[in-house]
């Protein structure tokens, strides 16, 4: 049986939500992926990606969407 926290419905936070890629040259999976990741309605998200040393244009395509 699950015990649920005595807090209110709506002061409770939203769950924090981790979503890590690893990847490597797969910049057109890539792309489809982040596309998805940012889509998602979930003010508690963080992204990671792991990249084994692409050379695809991977990194590029990375860095250019690290601030959305």
């Amino acid at each position: 049986m699950a015990v649920k926290p005595n807090i209110p419905p709506k002061t409770r936070r939203p769950a924090s939500i981790s979503v890590i890629t690893v990847t490597y040259n797969a910049c057109d999976l890539l792309r489809a992926t982040m596309e998805s990741v940012l889509a998602q309605d979930t003010a508690d998200l963080e992204h990671i990606i792991i990249d084994g040393g692409s050379a695809d244009g991977t990194v590029a395509l990375v860095e250019g969407r690290s601030f959305e």
